[in-house]
């Protein structure tokens, strides 16, 4: 009896703890699952945060276990500059997310000085929105290894290489945002399922959007892609069914194709329902081949419901315009009295602030200053610094560069004067697509211009004299244009390159450069030196290439005047043991010693012979119209005017004119000759010669 009422105790304890376990399981979800919702704010002054990569940090690892949802808010517009925000590494599902966000009415900028604005690496469920992203001399917003991201009302500006870049990422979106003035504006590689809707993307460098390895079923729909030079780029091993469906095309000045495909369209590829404006871009390039017109591409079965429309921007009212700005500098009256406080005024990152910026010298006045910039501009957000027609501003810079860029791009320095005093006139360093031009530069310590690394710059119609050298290229400046220069009377040398290939050199005055009128060391390959003047009255010579004949390199048409030294020379490292040697020796730790050896070249004909360069130049005094010292004046003499008709030339009329006066005089000598029949008579004069005898 004992036993069995343990044992209906002890059921009726187990019935009991297992309908608790029953409860508990039932109602904690009501208390253990109630989220967490975690709210910070982002603000210089005044928030949780007063920096947005602080922020990022703070949002735990683990977001699944901790039951949180974080929401990060903007709410000024910064700038906030890092090295990169970055949210990396997260635990997150649907119900766990991450969201930074703006405040309402405001538009915060995230930049980064290198690399990447923002990054989301291995954080599924992120959401960014309302933000500014400023790539600067890197990426936008690179995501990777992630999934169910979302970017939305936001900008993507000035980045160098990608504006947003989708690396092995699942079910994402971008939408509603401008991207623009990026080299690509949307780059995805590895990835699926990913929505790109209702996007501007426009003034890129080379394609609105690329599908790269292995990007498959991903949609892009309701974009406008406006004067990118490629609207939509396909890699070689770009993945299956992807849809580029209901946007909207026009090429603008940039365009070159709207698709550009590496070798054929991928399986189930669609392109329809689309609208193109084709007077500027031809449609598509497959492969080699080129389809030029959308009827042509709809015979290979795409766009088939796709239009053209020239006005549909227009229609759409949208605004792709860049703000312009003109601002005078002049001791009085101008909008600033100095260069450096005008730039100051002027934004660093044009790009970012939509402006195009002009700033224009109004007198001729000394302005003892230098400039040291390094703008961030593109194509369409420009900057020019000019002196107004008339106008002769100089620039003392004592033993500083007087211009110095460094890293900029599209940046135009047009009709200033460097004084003397100067260690450098202008100076490129880093910089590409720059232009000098119309600028006069006197006595510098250094390079009147120079040149480091960077490339297609453009050094035209400037004048430099009296400098160390007058335009110096290194450290592999590439593919620069310099044109219709010249370089006069400078101590050592007109121009050197050291290391700096593709360069092209045309329509040049060199003249009585110190030693030699051209320099080429190292790498010069694929040099062109085309259409110059070399005149050089030293005992040097006109060209010297101290590593060999750079190869490809073309020299043609040019003049050379060189009554003294050789027209040029060719120098070689010769090698050898340095124990004992009178010469100088080249050499560095763990190196072979070698002194330089030259082989000379005195004429034209030898060095044609010799180098196989030159092959249509000449040897020839350009007949400036003075070489005087301080007197120069490098216009040719106009040609001496033409010698009259010799007489056998003049018309027929004027010569039956003279055959009627000389009818009487021949009568008369006809009866003579009939005298003389017996004797010898000369030979008879041809018609040249009685014309010039009676004249």
């Amino acid at each position: 009896m004992m036993f069995a009422l343990l044992k209906i105790s002890l059921d009726m304890r187990i019935k009991n703890a297992v309908t608790g376990i029953v409860l508990l399981l039932f109602f904690f979800p009501l208390f253990s699952f109630s989220q967490t919702v975690v709210f910070k704010t982002v603000k210089k002054s005044g928030g949780n945060f007063s920096s947005l990569k602080t922020a990022l940090e703070a949002i735990p690892q683990d977001l699944v276990q901790k039951n949180e949802t974080w929401t990060i808010e903007i709410q000024d517009e910064g700038p906030y500059v890092q090295d990169v925000a970055r949210i990396f590494n997260k635990r997150t599902d649907a119900r766990h997310q991450i969201v930074v966000r703006a405040a309402s009415g405001v538009t915060p900028q995230i930049q980064s000085f290198r690399g990447v604005a923002f990054q989301i690496s291995r954080a599924s469920y992120v959401t960014l929105e309302g933000l500014k992203f400023i790539g600067e001399r890197g990426h936008g917003v690179s995501v990777d290894m992630s999934s169910h991201v979302t970017i939305k009302n936001s900008i993507v500006a000035g980045a160098a290489y990608q504006g947003i870049t989708f690396y092995r990422v699942q079910s994402s979106s971008i939408m509603n945002s401008r991207i623009y003035s990026c080299n690509v504006g949307i780059f995805i590689v590895d990835s699926a399922k990913n929505q790109i809707e209702n996007n501007f993307i426009y003034h890129t460098f080379f394609t609105g959007i690329t599908l790269g390895f292995n990007a498959s079923s991903n949609l892009m729909r309701n974009n406008v892609l406006f004067n990118n030079p490629t609207g939509l780029s396909i890699d070689h091993s770009t993945g299956v069914s992807n849809q580029f469906i209901y946007n909207v095309m026009d090429g603008g000045s940039r365009g070159e194709y709207f698709y550009r495909i590496a070798t054929t369209i991928p399986p189930q590829t669609i392109f329809d329902f689309n609208q193109f404006n084709i007077e500027q871009a031809k449609l598509a390039r497959v492969g080699n081949q080129e389809v030029v017109s959308l009827s042509q591409w709809q015979l290979m079965d795409q766009d088939l419901q796709s239009v053209e429309e020239k006005r549909a921007l227009e229609s759409l009212g949208i605004d792709f315009g860049v703000q312009k700005v003109k601002k005078s500098i002049a001791k009085r009256r101008g909008d600033f009295s100095s260069l450096q406080g005008a730039v100051a005024a002027m934004p660093r990152n044009l790009v970012a602030a939509n402006q195009a910026w002009e700033i224009e010298f109004e007198d001729s006045e000394t302005y003892q200053e230098f400039l040291s910039l390094a703008p961030i501009t593109s194509p369409e957000h420009t900057l020019v610094i000019r002196v107004k027609n008339g106008q002769t501003p100089r620039l003392e810079a004592l033993r500083r560069d007087a211009v110095m860029l460094y890293g900029a791009q599209y940046v135009t320095i047009e009709g200033l004067t460097i004084a003397p005093g100067a260690y450098r006139g202008i100076n490129l360093s880093q910089c590409r697509f720059c232009v000098v031009k119309k600028c006069t530069i006197e006595g510098v310590w250094g390079a009147g211009i120079s040149i480091f690394g960077g490339f297609q710059n453009q050094i035209t119609e400037n004048t430099v004299r009296g400098s160390a050298v007058a335009l110096e290229l290194y450290s592999y400046a590439q593919a620069n244009v310099i044109k219709d220069n010249i370089f006069y009377r400078n101590k050592a040398y007109g121009i050197t390159l050291n290391s700096s290939p593709m360069n092209e050199i045309s329509g040049n005055i060199l003249f009585n450069n110190g030693y030699f009128e051209l320099w080429i060391s190292d790498n010069g390959g694929g040099t062109k030196f085309i259409k110059n003047i070399l005149y050089n009255e030293g005992k040097w010579g006109a060209v010297s290439l101290e590593n060999g004949i750079p190869y490809h390199a073309q020299f043609d048409q040019n003049i050379y005047y060189v009554p003294i030294g050789p027209i040029g020379r060719v120098g070689r490292k010769e090698y050898y043991s340095s124990k004992g040697s009178m010469f100088r020796i080249f050499s560095r730790k763990g190196e072979r010693s070698y002194r330089m050896v030259y082989t000379s070249y005195p004429t034209l004909g030898e060095w044609q012979l010799g180098t196989g360069l030159d092959l249509s130049s000449e040897f020839k005094d350009p007949q400036f119209r003075s070489t005087l010292l301080g007197q120069e004046d490098f216009r040719i003499h106009p040609a001496e005017p033409p010698a009259p008709n010799p007489p056998e030339e003049e018309s027929i009329l004027e010569n039956n004119k003279k055959d009627k006066k000389e009818d009487k005089e021949e009568d008369k000598e006809s009866k003579d000759e009939q005298n003389q029949k017996d004797t010898p008579q000369p030979k008879k004069e041809d018609k040249l010669n009685q014309l010039l005898r009676r004249n």
